[in-house]
């Protein structure tokens, strides 16, 4: 598999799109670091979408230390979905994961000074599940300083040691600043601030990160994931329903399409079928495919934040994790290569132990 995707890497090399020399500058400190900041001036519509985001999470505020915008209400104006499609970003993106690329979605959400506790995943130190290489753009619809929610990374070498001494697993282990602390120094722990309007371009599946708990203010952002064409696994909550996307589709170019996994037009039909396997009816009830349900809380032996997907759960440890501190229903479905866990729970629930 390593082999294969190095190949991959290489013949692609020589067909990276160019950039212009401001995302060229993206290109490079993402290149050389895995992270980058940018001001970007979002068109009037966009602008207008984001700020209708915004109001409606102050106006719905549940008293959660997190909310999501709900993605149902694009319905009408999906021009921050649109956004995250266009080609100077999927260019970065390219530039960045050295592949062609697929767009995973958007998430708009409110951070709030509000307390943590272990249902708030993002607000724990972590690394992302998608794929070998990643990108999010993560873009500040407020202002954001020291204490009002900045987005906070490890460099790459405290990021690689953290992992390898903590054992750091990408979307399972979520550590609380204790933990890091041991590994990496606080003083070496940074973080991205700037006006609305700010970029945060990470490689979230390389960088040790987190959302720093607001204190002082909440904070609304924007998010646009990014992977390969061929990831390792895909969250179904970054994308909207099926019948918002199919509604842009025929104003999309073809580069556009295959960066969302809807094949080209070849007889009147857009691969309708393709997309919706791949994002389901964006009903919460009825998955298109259920691969894993992660369970979220404090793991009984060592005291730290996971979530538990069905092929981590072994053993004595399956009811002990079912009763954990904190534990909470699947926000997502992870949808990728772990279908082992199938067989392994269904073994569970016959009495028997991991066969395979």
């Amino acid at each position: 598999m390593t082999r294969n995707y190095e190949s991959r890497l290489a013949q692609y090399r020589s067909t990276l799109p160019p950039v212009n020399a401001a995302d060229a500058a993206v290109a490079d400190a993402l290149k050389s670091g895995h992270i980058a900041g940018h001001r970007v001036r979002l068109d009037t519509h966009t602008q207008a979408a984001a700020q209708r985001a915004v109001d409606w999470l102050r106006e719905h505020n549940l008293a959660e230390a997190v909310e999501y915008l709900p993605l149902r209400l694009l319905e009408d104006d999906p021009s921050l979905f649109l956004w995250g499609l266009a080609e100077e970003n999927l260019d970065i993106a390219e530039r960045h994961i050295g592949l062609p690329v697929r767009y995973h979605g958007l998430e708009v959400r409110a951070e709030r000074a509000a307390p943590t506790d272990p249902r708030h995943l993002v607000r724990h130190w972590h690394l992302d599940l998608e794929d070998r290489r990643m990108l999010k753009i993560i873009v500040y619809l407020s202002d954001v300083d020291e204490s009002t929610g900045p987005f906070e990374f490890l460099p790459l070498a405290a990021s690689d040691q953290t992992r390898q001494t903590l054992r750091v697993r990408p979307g399972l282990t979520f550590l609380p600043d204790a933990d890091v602390t041991a590994a990496v120094p606080s003083s070496l722990w940074q973080r991205v601030t700037g006006p609305a309007g700010t970029a945060v371009y990470a490689d979230t599946a390389r960088l040790l990160h987190r959302v720093k708990a607001p204190t002082g203010g909440d904070r609304y952002s924007a998010t646009f994931v990014y992977s390969s064409d061929r990831p390792r696994h895909a969250l179904a909550r970054f994308m909207p329903p099926a019948h918002i996307v199919e509604s842009v589709l025929e104003d999309l170019t073809p580069r556009q399409r295959r960066a969302l996994a809807v094949p080209d037009r070849a007889s009147g039909e857009f691969g309708r079928k393709t997309l919706r396997s791949l994002i389901g009816d964006g009903s919460p009830n009825r998955p298109v495919e259920q691969i894993a349900e992660p369970r979220r809380g404090v793991h009984p032996r060592t005291g730290r934040v996971h979530t538990f997907g069905q092929d981590a759960i072994r053993g004595d440890d399956r009811d002990r994790i079912r009763g954990g501190v904190g534990m909470q229903q699947p926000d997502d479905l992870v949808i990728g290569r772990i279908r082992r866990g199938r067989r392994r729970v269904r073994d569970l629930d016959q009495g028997g132990m991991n066969r395979r």
